[in-house]
């Protein structure tokens, strides 16, 4: 036999005896009416040994960008003024409609938000301060008495004592990009990750 005829048969032999498994690979595909995606595929390779489980069922149905059927609680900004509706007001209430927001940023932050997401009750006037943090118990809906805003229900939680004033937040020199410290006006709006480690070294009793 040939030296390079042997060799391939030894080669071939080599490869036979390597166990047959199948592992993923990904690659981008697109379903009608979907957004491209990097998806498992079945590919076969003898010298691996790793099997994973395809998709799970439902997964073409997810919103484009999502990676998966459950997502992370979020958390938010909520301002008020207490002349008005004050955090005090809400826990001896225990649920209300949040309503009367119509800025179009703050908007959009309010149908962001979903059942079991957690927002920060920010007082507005006085001395500025986070003072309460509340539940969203509701999906939020368009506003019936305003084609500008949107709604959602909330729920109180408790208390935050001492309250974290809005000049304990600016001099801490740690969230200045923070639309908190940057806009003033804005009356909702979501709460970085950084601000959330911050508050639990603060408060572990809330337990964020």
């Amino acid at each position: 036999m040939p030296p390079k005829a042997a060799r391939r048969k030894r080669h071939f032999a080599r490869f036979i005896r390597m166990p047959a498994l199948l592992f993923y690979k990904t690659r981008a595909v697109r379903p009608p009416g979907k957004q491209a995606a990097f998806v498992p595929c079945l590919w076969f390779h003898p010298a691996r040994h790793a099997f994973r489980p395809g998709p799970e069922p439902g997964f073409w149905n997810q919103s484009p960008g999502s990676t998966s059927k459950k997502t992370a609680m979020r958390y938010f900004l909520m301002k008020t003024d207490p002349s008005t509706y004050s955090a005090a007001d809400l826990e001896r209430e225990g649920r209300t409609v949040w309503d009367g927001v119509t800025n179009p940023q703050a908007v959009r932050f309010i149908r962001e938000m979903k059942k079991g997401d957690r927002a920060f009750l920010y007082h507005s006037g006085g001395e500025s301060a986070i003072v309460a943090l509340a539940k969203i118990v509701s999906a939020p809906r368009p506003d019936p008495g305003n084609p500008k805003s949107w709604v959602v229900d909330v729920e109180f939680l408790r208390r935050i004592e001492p309250p974290v004033t809005l000049r304990e937040i600016k001099q801490s020199g740690l969230f200045d990009g923070w639309a908190l410290v940057r806009q003033g006006r804005l009356s909702t709006m979501d709460v970085p990750d950084a601000f959330l480690d911050w508050m639990r070294s603060r408060y572990p009793a809330l337990k964020l």
